[in-house]
Formats: C-alpha cells, sequence, structure tokens
C-alpha cells in the first residue's frame, strides 16, 4: 500500500523530495570535498596528516624540542628528603611524557617512599604520585597525554630511607601553549 502511494505522487510532490534531497547531500558533498586538506600544523609546530588510505597520522612536536633532565637524591632517615630540579625554561613550556625512578639504594624494601610533585619544594598541594618500591631498578611511569610544567617551571621529588636517581622525558611547547602547571592530574 506505501508503494501505491509514492507511485501515484505528482510532479509537484516529486519535486518536494528532490529539493529535500539535495538540501541534505549537497552541503555534506560539498563539505567533503572542501576537505581535502592533507596536512594541518598546529601553533607549537605540531603536524597531523592524512594518508592516501584517509589514516591520520601525527607528531606531537619535532625531534629538537625532546628534552631529557635526571636529578638524584637519597637519604638514610625517615625524615624525607626533597630535591627540586632547576627551572626547566624560562622561555618555553614543557609537557612530561614519562618520568622514570630508579632506586639505587633501599636498607628496607617494601617500606620505603618516594614522591613526586610538579613545582618546587615538594608541595604535597601538588603531588603527582607516591611510589613505595618492592626492591632496587627501575619504575617507568609513562604519562598520557602529559604533564604540563610552565614557562619558569620545575619539578621535585622527596626520598624517604632510600636512594633514587629520577630522569624526566619530555617536549618543549610555546609558552602560550601552558598557562600553569597540570590541573587534577
Amino acid at each position: 500500500m506505501g508503494m501505491q502511494r509514492i507511485r501515484k505522487l505528482s510532479r509537484g510532490g516529486w519535486l518536494a523530495i528532490g529539493i529535500l534531497l539535495a538540501l541534505v547531500l549537497a552541503p555534506s558533498a560539498a563539505i567533503a570535498t572542501a576537505a581535502g586538506v592533507t596536512e594541518i600544523t598546529g601553533p607549537g609546530g605540531q603536524r597531523a596528516a592524512v594518508t592516501d588510505a584517509g589514516q591520520l597520522t601525527v607528531t606531537q612536536t619535532t625531534a629538537g624540542s625532546y628534552e631529557v633532565r635526571g636529578g638524584s637524591e637519597d637519604t638514610t632517615s625517615t625524615t624525607p628528603a626533597c630535591l627540586s630540579f632547576p627551572v626547566i625554561s624560562a622561555t618555553t613550556g614543557f609537557v612530561i611524557r614519562q618520568i622514570s625512578v630508579s632506586v639505587y639504594s633501599d636498607p628496607s624494601p617494601g617500606t620505603s617512599d618516594l614522591g613526586l610533585y610538579e613545582g618546587p619544594n615538594c608541595n604535597l598541594a601538588q603531588v603527582i604520585t607516591t611510589l613505595t618500591p618492592a626492591s632496587l631498578g627501575m619504575t617507568v611511569l609513562p604519562i598520557d597525554p602529559g604533564l604540563a610544567i610552565p614557562k619558569g617551571g620545575t619539578f621535585s621529588f622527596a626520598v624517604q630511607d632510600m636512594g633514587a636517581f629520577v630522569t624526566l622525558y619530555g617536549y618543549n611547547v610555546p609558552a602560550s601553549e601552558i598557562s600553569g602547571y597540570t590541573p587534577n592530574h
């Protein structure tokens, strides 16, 4: 019964259906044609490209902006010792993508603590995480999408009854892209 009604549509009815279809399909086709962009560059130099197969390829930043920072602190005391890294950059922001902690001395494995902080002086309000290593060795903490350190910012860590070397892996970004430390990490 429904097919009968469609077949009996007047010319005006078919014209109205054609206009409606054109209004729905034409903008989609126009957008798809206009969006033939194959490469986009962000304000920090990040690049995104589309392959011939339609896959998106991205790079976070140029290889020259990657940096590694490290520092060591140890104490045999139950009172934590804090190490603040020097200012990471006075002119750019910094995004930490990985933190590696290498515990090289620990008289009581499983009872010693290490805290990681954004900013100087191991401020408890800016704690990233705490670790209680079970043994000597390396712990790698991948951070995705990253921790933001603003221009003039730094990082600190505290150890209690242990010795550890902490390494930050990350990259520089324009200062305008980071207004402060990462909130609510």
